[in-house]
């Protein structure tokens, strides 16, 4: 089924069911379907995985381990997903000292990326999604492939919260504060 189809199915659903949690807007429809797509991997152990950083070498989701993170998938056309970049950064800038960081997968081509960045730094850590990076989204419980796409894991390694759509420092924190707490 296509994300329009899921949006359009939400949206029938929600309208007509009468309930006081129907979604309101295509945004909320879209958030629940989502939402109810990626159930089965919360609570479930995050895959393995090996992703280029952006300035060389190699990051492995061993990495992750001991440490509460939020993975950011996003990419430089997508403007929900530079709007959060700074929200990111300041978040990762007082979450490190506690054990916990930021960590984007940039969903597009190294030179793009580095160029995009150079006039838009970041505090985190950057890793290049490529095919790997698709597969790694599917995974983690994002069916749609839709950006900007958040996953929070525990320092044990298991997906507390998935996140489709635009985060802003305090939402963002709020997650990682949860999934820190479990």
């Amino acid at each position: 089924m296509t994300s329009f189809s899921l949006l359009v199915a939400a949206l029938g659903l929600g309208l007509l069911s009468g309930c006081d949690d129907a979604p309101r807007t295509p945004e909320q429809a879209a958030r629940k379907v989502l939402a109810e797509a990626a159930r089965p991997v919360l609570d479930s152990p995050a895959p393995e995985f090996e992703l280029d950083r952006l300035h060389g070498g190699r990051f492995t989701s061993a990495e992750l381990r001991g440490k509460t993170t939020l993975l950011n998938f996003w990419a430089p056309w997508c403007p929900p997903c530079v709007q959060e970049l700074p929200e990111l950064s300041r978040l990762h800038r007082t979450i490190q000292t506690d054990g916990g960081q930021v960590i984007g997968i940039a969903m597009e081509r190294q030179e793009d990326v580095q160029t995009f960045l150079a006039d838009h730094p970041v505090t985190y850590p950057m890793l290049l999604g490529g095919k790997t990076g698709n597969d790694l989204m599917r995974r983690l419980g994002n069916t749609h492939g839709g950006l900007p796409y958040t996953v929070v894991i525990d320092p044990t390694g298991r997906i507390r919260t998935v996140h489709a759509g635009l985060l802003n420092e305090d939402r963002a924190r709020r997650l990682f504060n949860a999934a820190r707490e479990q």
